[in-house]
């Protein structure tokens, strides 16, 4: 079975990522803090949190897909931690920036890409 990481972004940075990929990668997915690049561990998750955020146009939900013996070593050398939370409880994966290098090369992962619609707005006019 492999672990999937889901990361939400704007769909612009997404078409970026997939056209970018070892830059976007070396530099942590979106030159995240301190290079790390942090992902939710379910896909419900990822979309509740980031529509809380950003409720207001459709936004992409990456995929990195990773077989379990490519998670195992990043885990053994300290480069991935599924232990983080979210601030609002959410469990996460975390990959430190060699991780980000090494998953750069397009053998190592599979990324893919979903478009999640937004809700329409209801509006009320006085």
């Amino acid at each position: 079975m492999n672990t999937v990481i889901f990361v939400p972004t704007i769909s612009s940075s997404a078409t970026w990522i997939f056209c970018n990929r070892e830059a976007a990668f070396k530099n942590g997915v979106l030159n995240a803090a301190g290079k790390i690049l942090s992902g939710y561990q379910n896909r419900e998750d990822a979309i509740s949190e980031f529509l809380a955020k950003q409720p207001a146009e459709p936004f992409a939900l990456l995929r990195l897909s990773l077989s379990n013996a490519t998670q195992q070593y990043l885990a053994n050398k300290g480069w991935m931690v599924g232990t983080k939370e979210s601030a609002s409880g959410s469990p996460l994966w975390t990959i430190a920036q060699a991780g980000c290098i090494y998953l750069g090369a397009a053998e190592k992962a599979e990324l893919t890409m979903e478009i999640i619609p937004v809700p329409p707005q209801e509006f009320v006019l006085y």
